[in-house]
């Protein structure tokens, strides 16, 4: 289990950064690690690009970079794409393959506009849906 508070920042040119996260993976037995935990400006960690104005497929991107801490990359594979989770049916969604410099495995998302990630499969076989949206 992992919990996580995440600083983002929109720039006037519609790009979103990456600015750093909290994170706690609970290991049981009361043990916590904090490791993957960066802010961007601190300890020589940098901001990252989450997404950008207008995506295209093609070189992949730094989305966090914390030397040997985090060192996330994304790629964008597909535009304008389809899919279907528990919470309904979207369409111009963008493909993503994101994998970190420091582990092994991918991950694929689908990002849709208004909503974020909507659907996660991961190399091990991990797939993550969209069920439900609570609005304030």
């Amino acid at each position: 289990k992992e919990d996580t508070f995440d600083w983002y920042a929109q720039d006037k040119d519609g790009t979103v950064w990456y600015m750093g996260e909290d994170t706690k993976e609970f290991l049981g037995g009361n043990r916590v690690s904090t490791e993957g935990s960066w802010e961007a400006g601190k300890d020589g960690a940098l901001p990252g690009i989450m997404m950008v104005k207008d995506p295209k497929p093609g070189e992949p991107f730094y989305q966090e970079y914390y030397a040997g801490h985090a060192e996330d990359m994304t790629e964008f594979i597909a535009l304008n794409q389809s899919v279907t989770v528990p919470y309904g049916t979207f369409t111009g969604c963008i493909k993503t393959k994101e994998w970190s410099m420091l582990e092994s495995g991918h991950e694929n998302k689908w990002y849709c506009k208004g909503l974020g990630v909507v659907r996660e499969e991961s190399t091990a076989k991990e797939v993550l849906t969209l069920v439900s949206v609570t609005k304030p």
